[in-house]
């Protein structure tokens, strides 16, 4: 039977962790390809707004979660405003879905499985957004 130092050293393998996994996963996917889809709408958002060709670069530049004010957004400014919003959001969400999964994975093979996943994912968004 274990000792109570022994049980310590036992890692917490929470049974749903591999659809945590899904979950967050998808939520990388879904922050690259956000992060482009702006760029399919952006020619008829600079005719609908009075965009400049020089105001172009700011909205995608000021990217990614307030993607309502975004789509409502009745002025070029508050269009930048709101895809900032979005940016700030995407990057927090980002950082905090990766430090989930290094979290939810203890097992160092099941960790850089995970961790595989995910980037890959992340890197299937990238695609599609792109394609």
């Amino acid at each position: 039977m274990p000792g109570p130092t022994m049980l310590h050293s036992l890692p917490l393998r929470h049974p749903k962790r591999w659809w945590a996994l899904c979950v967050l996963g998808l939520a990388q996917l879904m922050i690259l390809l956000d992060g482009t889809i702006v760029n399919v709408a952006l020619p008829s958002s600079q005719t609908e707004l009075d965009m400049s060709d020089g105001d172009r670069p700011w909205v995608v530049t000021a990217y990614t979660v307030a993607s309502a004010a975004a789509g409502v957004a009745p002025t070029a400014q508050a269009l930048f405003a709101a895809r900032a919003v979005q940016g700030a959001f995407a990057a927090l969400l980002a950082a905090s879905a990766l430090a989930l999964v290094a979290t939810a994975f203890t097992d160092p093979v099941e960790r850089c499985r995970a961790i595989a996943v995910f980037g890959a994912l992340g890197g299937a968004g990238a695609s599609l957004a792109n394609a």
